[in-house]
């Protein structure tokens, strides 16, 4: 735990330009591949006839695409992943993690190791052992989906047949909480196709599996983690051709449960379905250009930080669907039970401006220092509207101390161009963290959120607070005396669900499904 490690220097991130782009920009809501399906616009379902039973759940997927963990590209199908393969830990809700296939783990400097389950079984009856887990490492660290929280691992290596060591990179006693990958049997996953919708998923041991000769009906796997008696046997897969329409499929009737993620910023309620909010790694912050010379200065950052309020992007812009934050931690996340958190006072901000010297404004009305006027420029994806609202509330909070901000509404390849060149002042920024909450996406050299924001001294206060040097009260502290990025909120998703169903709308972090055992029908089918 005491090794020197440097996450500055650690292995670059091979998906910097790919989480750039799913995570700066405003997406459309659309899975890859739904431009290529014709799709009804009002329902999102895909005209075949569904013969159900009243109480069998029906839930979205994309026929275009595949349930393999490691190929699978749609948004629906990687949540119904959960469903059909078991990991090493799952996260809760506070994104700690909890065993599920291992037994226990133990850690040692850049060590990780994890022993498996003893008796437990693929859904074919097989034994799962440390080669499965190790293949099944390999396979997760090759895959888009995976592959940005495994950047860490260098390895996965088979002790015996019920343990394994993972060796790191770099130290991370979080890394836990990104063995959530699923654990498939060995050499089972299918590496030769014509396209994904050709894909046979490999054996797993989740909770359900594909029905022989149906590959649309999921029934329960009995046997996962040891017993597994849901309330609910049975699940239709029903094919939802654009994700866009998933409410109004559920409005129908035409699938019981959705899940929409809010990434196209808008937010659209299912009328006559149980809805609630479902909390996401999703991190929203304003980025600064230190190029600038006025927000080179930390005091500058300081005020601004101060300035802002948080609580109006929260439930004006986010219409209520984001979680407030002053940090860059999820605000759930266990490890903040044991930190002192203080939100930047908005009164503290015009005496910051003044200390660092901006007590003039000129006859535009413009803060300066008779040197430099503090004017900027915002850069925004003009498509998302939350992150639009959130612009504009910035805008209209620093105008009250006499700081003009220009907000440039971009298009996403726009939006990516002019963040890559750095030809901005501020800029609203996303990402999604991962399991473990690591920050080297801004601390790394080259990190997917970097640009213009380096903090030499908030990222040596970051690697110290991760080997266990010091405390994150420290890290914390040091990160509020530079101000690299501005923190503002986490982002929340929505699940909806029949009003018939009942325990849909409380499920755990990353998983939508997670308590699918507990979901019950209300009435029994007359």
């Amino acid at each position: 735990m005491k090794s020197r490690f440097s996450y500055i220097r650690a292995v670059s991130l091979s998906l910097v330009f790919i989480m750039l782009f799913l995570t700066f920009t405003s997406c459309s809501g659309k899975n890859k591949g739904d431009d290529e399906t014709e799709s009804q616009p009002d329902s999102g379902y895909n005209g075949e006839s569904v013969d159900i039973s009243y109480n069998e759940l029906k839930l979205p997927y994309a026929k275009f695409d595949t349930l393999d963990p490691f190929k699978a590209e749609s948004g629906m199908n990687r949540q119904l992943i959960t469903l059909l393969y078991d990991s090493l830990f799952r996260v809760n809700k506070s994104y700690e993690p909890e065993p599920q296939i291992a037994n226990s783990y133990s850690m040692d400097g850049t060590v990780l190791e994890v022993a498996v389950k003893v008796g437990l079984s693929f859904s074919d009856g097989s034994p799962i052992t440390s080669d499965d887990v190790a293949y099944s490492f390999d396979c997760a660290k090759k895959s888009k989906a995976y592959k940005a929280r495994l950047s860490n691992f260098k390895e996965c290596k088979r002790f015996d047949e019920y343990s394994v060591f993972f060796d790191l990179f770099s130290v991370d006693p979080y890394a836990p909480s990104c063995l959530d990958f699923p654990i498939v049997k060995n050499e089972t996953v299918q590496t030769k196709y014509e396209s994904l919708a050709d894909v046979i998923p490999p054996i797993g041991s989740g909770r359900y599996v594909l029905s022989s000769g149906n590959k649309e009906l999921l029934t329960a796997n009995n046997s996962s983690l040891g017993s597994f008696w849901p309330q609910i046997s049975g699940i239709k897969l029903v094919n939802v051709s654009d994700s866009t329409a998933l409410f109004s499929s559920l409005e129908i009737g035409n699938i019981s449960f959705a899940f929409d993620d809010l990434s196209n910023g808008a937010y659209r309620r299912a009328n006559a379905a149980e809805t609630a909010e479902y909390q996401l790694n999703n991190f929203v912050f304003l980025g600064i250009n230190q190029d600038n010379t006025a927000l080179a200065d930390p005091t500058i950052r300081r005020a601004l930080a101060a300035a802002i309020d948080r609580s109006e992007i929260v439930n004006t812009a986010y219409q209520g669907h984001a979680s407030e934050t002053s940090v860059p931690f999820n605000p759930v996340w266990y490890v903040l039970d044991e930190a002192g958190i203080e939100t930047p006072k908005k009164e503290n901000a015009l005496a910051l401006l003044e200390s660092a010297g901006y007590n003039e404004i000129n006859t535009y009305k413009i803060r300066n220092n008779r040197s430099n006027s503090l004017t900027f420029k915002m850069i925004v994806s003009g498509k998302n509207e939350f992150k639009m609202s959130a612009a504009r509330i910035i805008a209209t909070e620093l105008a009250k101390l006499n700081i003009h901000v220009t907000v440039a509404a971009l298009s996403s390849e726009s939006f990516l161009e002019e963040y890559e060149l750095s030809h901005f002042d501020l800029c609203i920024g996303e990402i999604n963290l991962t399991p473990n909450m690591s920050l080297a996406p801004f601390f790394r050299e080259g990190g997917a959120a970097s640009k213009g924001i380096y903090s030499e001294s908030a990222a040596d206060a970051y690697n110290s607070f991760i080997i266990g040097e010091t405390g994150i009260n420290d890290f914390i502290a040091a990160f509020n005396k530079d101000m690299p990025f501005i923190p503002l909120c986490f982002r929340k998703g929505v699940v909806a669900c029949e009003n018939d169903i009942k325990g849909a709308t409380d499920a755990g972090t990353n998983d939508i499904y997670g308590n699918i055992e507990d979901w019950t029908f209300e009435q029994i089918a007359q």
